[in-house]
């Protein structure tokens, strides 16, 4: 009884108005923290859709602010956000699975996780190494297979491809030979999930490679940057311990990763590469120029504004008499009333590239155009014709 009064008297002194609140302290963090988390894991939904909907709005601000441009129309940024939101969603929860799906398949087949695979010795003793190999194996056979379609069509660039490739083949597979030295684990279904492991292990790279490299702007260091993050992710990945559950990954995951996004490119320079492919995915931005049929009127506003090379100022950029006119445009935001573009191209006349023109245009009247090629050319015997 004496305990119980105590603790109601403390407890009436603690929610006094007339008393000071608790300063909030570090444990007091850590045990909101601890509830969350447990929440979010009782309903993993619920806590990914969450997620989804702060870094929707997130994203918006990040990227109407990189473009320097923001809709007067809020209701429309309202809307959008709510289907950001939805995009984000369903981009994290695809990126996930994707990452975690080479260490799923090894966890969950049966054959694979009781397999006596030899490990590797030294401090790499607790690493999955034919986890690690399997996926060198895929990405080297990925390269392989592109390296083909270079030759095929003769680009350039085969050999910056064909390397890697032979040396991630021969180092995967010495890896999954190393590691599978004993006759007993090819008995069985083990063949069979090894070639299932293999088949889905490039899913990372590929990911990593539509969330690290920018449109139109790669270069040599971008390709070392997501080589060495997929690297880092697949060894983070392989020396996890097998009893580590699943669910504890894809929610892990999801949480560490829209920070990866934006820090991994802003070592390179692409600090905002991340909304931008969201923006892309949701129909906001186009990847690259296009080709924009607009109004007469609209093509004299851009030319008015527009700056052209000096063997470009006798010429008229909008000619005379036509209705519509072809203008060369990147659209950075479609939301809205107006359009904001990044005009490369007027008629004939390139704009000058000392400058970046952005600009709003009317969106009454835009048509976006989209030309492909009917029919393939040979390729390759085209390709031995010319030589």
């Amino acid at each position: 009884m004496n305990e119980t009064a105590a603790t109601s008297g403390a407890t009436g002194e603690t929610i006094s108005p007339d008393q000071p609140a608790d300063k909030l302290t570090i444990h007091h963090v850590a045990r909101t923290g601890s509830r969350a988390l447990a929440f979010v894991r009782e309903f993993p939904w619920v806590g990914l859709g969450v997620l989804s909907t702060c870094l929707g709005v997130l994203i918006l601000y990040a990227y109407f602010r990189g473009i320097g441009h923001v809709p007067t129309d809020f209701a429309t940024v309202l809307g959008a956000g709510v289907g950001i939101a939805g995009v984000t969603f369903a981009y994290l929860l695809a990126v996930v699975l994707a990452l975690i799906v080479p260490h799923a398949v090894f966890t969950q087949v049966e054959s694979l996780k009781s397999a006596p695979w030899r490990p590797w010795s030294g401090p790499l003793k607790d690493a999955n190494n034919l986890l690690i190999g399997a996926q060198w194996l895929s990405v080297g056979l990925l390269f392989s297979y592109v390296a083909w379609g270079l030759w095929r069509d003769c680009a350039p660039g085969l050999a910056y491809l064909l390397i890697p490739a032979v040396v991630l083949v021969v180092a995967g597979g010495a890896i999954v030979a190393h590691a599978g030295w004993s006759r007993a684990i090819w008995r069985g279904a083990t063949p069979w999930s090894l070639v299932l492991l293999v088949v889905f292990s490039s899913l990372p790279l590929l990911v990593l490679s539509d969330l690290l490299m920018p449109t139109g702007t790669t270069s040599e260091w971008d390709y070392s940057l997501w080589l060495l993050v997929w690297l880092a992710f697949i060894f983070l990945l392989g020396a996890l311990p097998k009893e580590v559950p699943l669910w504890a990954i894809a929610l892990v995951v999801p949480f560490l990763l829209p920070i990866a996004l934006w820090l991994a490119p802003a070592l390179r320079g692409h600090g905002d590469l991340f909304p931008q492919r969201v923006m892309e995915m949701a129909g906001i931005r186009t990847t690259k120029a296009v080709e924009l049929k607009v109004p007469q009127a609209t093509c004299e506003l851009i030319a008015a504004t527009a700056r052209f090379g000096p063997a470009d100022q006798t010429a008229t950029p909008c000619g005379t008499g036509t209705p519509w006119v072809t203008v060369r445009a990147q659209v950075l935001s479609n939301l809205g009333a107006r359009w904001w573009i990044e005009v490369q191209q007027v008629g004939d006349l390139a704009v000058d590239p000392a400058e970046v023109l952005r600009m709003s245009i009317p969106a009454d009247g835009a048509q976006l155009v989209q030309r492909r090629s009917a029919s393939m050319p040979e390729r390759r015997s085209q390709c031995k014709s010319k030589s």
